[in-house]
């Protein structure tokens, strides 16, 4: 990443007048957490509020939030009213006692400060997918796809312990020069939309793929096992372990903070893993295809399920959703 860019981006949001504080991991998984940041940092950029992030208390916090695992690229605050009032949807329906002083004083002092919810339906909206962004001095030029890949790649640095401990996943893989990568998401994404057969994921690795060696993610391992006896000729490589038997949000967000940051470890060491494939097949509906799809280049990613990354063009997968994902 080029640290001057960082610095240009600095630069330009802390020139905003109009401040926005983005309460991160106030809701949901991780990459659905920073999907939407990277959306609001690019509607705070064009609309002109100074993005500021909040995070100390998010549901992946080890101890300090973004900070435990990446580098810090912008202002952040700790103020604790932010835990209780800054929800990521809808305006707080009444203020306690015990904290409505400092609150009037605080909105007093900031009134040119939004708040997450705020701002939210602004850019999680279908009209803000098809904006058009010109920021010459970050070098943005084109649709949110290609803007959000530049902000990823210039928010997205892991700091030194974490880079450490990642590699540390990969180095037990040996993985080869060439491979190809899926992520096949399980656990309570079914309510969301019905899951993508796997065989759908091989028909395309048999048409797109060069190589018969293979990395997956996913948060099953029933689903190894099936690829293991019904595709033997695929040399497949996995972080993830027989214990694991499909993902739910709120039992991750209920286990120790030890055990939250040792599975968040893996799950950044199998997204670098991927990062590195020659061809990634997963799916939009999932954030973690959304991430990849703006972190990897456009044509090294297919989507088999849902054909377009962007958010709300879900023409070809309506028959599939099951409920609005958030």
């Amino acid at each position: 990443m080029d640290k001057d860019l960082l610095k240009e981006y600095q630069l330009l949001n802390n020139s905003f007048k109009k401040k926005y504080v983005f309460h991160l991991g106030a809701d949901a998984g991780f990459y659905s957490e920073v999907s939407n940041m990277i959306f609001a940092i690019l509607y705070c950029l064009k609309y002109e509020y100074q993005f500021i992030l909040y995070s100390e208390d998010a549901n992946f916090a080890y101890q300090k939030g973004w900070r435990d695992f990446f580098l810090p690229f912008c202002k952040e605050t700790t103020f604790f009213l932010h835990h209780f009032y800054n929800d990521r949807y809808t305006k707080p329906q009444k203020i306690k006692k015990r904290h409505y002083p400092i609150w009037v004083i605080y909105k007093l002092f900031n009134r040119n400060t939004s708040w997450t919810y705020q701002l939210w339906h602004k850019y999680f909206s279908k009209e803000f997918d098809g904006e058009i962004f010109d920021i010459p001095s970050l070098g943005i030029h084109g649709d949110i796809r290609e803007a959000a890949s530049v902000i990823l790649k210039m928010i997205y640095r892991y700091n030194d312990q974490t880079i450490e401990q990642i590699q540390s996943h990969i180095n037990k893989l040996s993985l080869p020069t060439h491979y190809t990568s899926m992520q096949i998401r399980r656990g309570d994404k079914i309510i969301e939309c019905l899951p993508c057969p796997i065989e759908k994921y091989f028909d395309a690795a048999a048409k797109y793929s060069k190589t018969k060696d293979l990395f997956i993610l996913t948060d099953d391992y029933d689903i190894i096992e099936v690829v293991s006896s019904n595709y033997p000729e695929w040399n497949v490589k996995t972080l993830t372990t027989p214990d694991e038997r499909g993902y739910n949000h709120k039992e991750f967000s209920a286990i120790s903070k030890d055990k939250k940051k040792a599975k968040l470890i893996k799950l950044f060491s199998s997204i670098e893993i991927i990062k590195k494939s020659d061809l990634f097949l997963g799916t939009y509906t999932t954030n973690v295809g959304l991430f990849l799809g703006m972190a990897m280049p456009f044509d090294k990613v297919i989507s088999i399920q849902k054909k377009s990354w962007f958010r709300f063009a879900d023409d070809d997968i309506k028959e599939q959703l099951v409920t609005n994902n958030h």
